[in-house]
């Protein structure tokens, strides 16, 4: 799935993590904690495409070793092609979700600018668990 205009020449002018994470915290606030992690996506994507912002859903990343083709991984969300954004419905954030999101950011070429990550956690808790990478 995608949408049309680019998070760069959205009419806002807050950084465009902190748009996500703004998003994010609406889906969290009208659906609550205990929901699966794919409905918390689908809801954050609502968000993105109303406000036209360029994303890709469960984005497939290419991992080789060597030039061989050694593996795939998803990421949840990807934003305007630099903008990875991981969701968990755990406890709290560990190092692990950390080291996932870095890996994703590492795979990932932009051209355009500088690859960012944020983990959002849609755990138990009242509140969104927010890390920005």
């Amino acid at each position: 799935m995608s949408a049309k205009r680019p998070l760069e020449t959205h009419d806002d002018d807050r950084d465009p993590i902190d748009r996500v994470i703004q998003m994010a915290e609406t889906v969290h606030k009208e659906l609550g904690p205990g929901l699966s992690e794919s409905t918390y996506r689908n809801a954050v994507c609502v968000l993105l495409k109303e406000e036209h912002i360029k994303y890709t859903a469960e984005q497939v990343i290419v991992v080789t070793f060597r030039g061989e083709f050694v593996g795939q991984l998803r990421a949840d969300i990807v934003v305007d092609g630099s903008l990875v954004v991981e969701l968990k419905c755990v406890a709290r954030i560990a190092d692990q979700h950390v080291a996932q999101t870095r890996a994703y950011m590492r795979r990932i070429v932009c051209e355009k600018r500088e690859v960012c990550g944020v983990v959002l956690n849609f755990g138990p808790v009242s509140a969104l668990e927010v890390r920005k990478i």
